[in-house]
Order: structure tokens, then C-alpha cells, then sequence
């Protein structure tokens, strides 16, 4: 798991999302959903925007 972007780089602002980049192998479908659950998850608990990138 890589974090990049304006979060990363300290210039993130009240709309900025958390770019995460995951390195995976197998069944990269199933990790793509879910990263994406996880992702809803911590919108949903932390009014946080994750985008993750399988």
C-alpha cells in the first residue's frame, strides 16, 4: 500500500481525497472491491474520502 498524492505532499485541502495505491496479486477483482468497501467504510466513519488504485 503506497499513500501519494496532495495528502502525501502536505498541500491537501478540506475537499482533497486520500490517494492510496495497493499492490496486490490473485483475484485482483475481489481486492478491488474490497479496497472499495473499506474505502466506504471510512467515508462513511470519518467523513474521509479514499480513493483507492488496485
Amino acid at each position: 500500500m503506497i499513500l501519494y498524492g496532495s495528502v502525501l505532499r502536505g498541500d491537501a485541502h478540506e475537499e482533497s481525497d486520500i490517494d492510496v495505491l495497493i499492490i496486490a496479486t490473485g483475484d485482483l477483482r475481489r481486492v478491488d472491491e474490497t479496497c472499495g468497501d473499506i474505502a466506504f467504510d471510512v467515508m462513511l466513519d470519518h467523513n474521509e474520502l479514499v480513493s483507492p488504485m488496485v
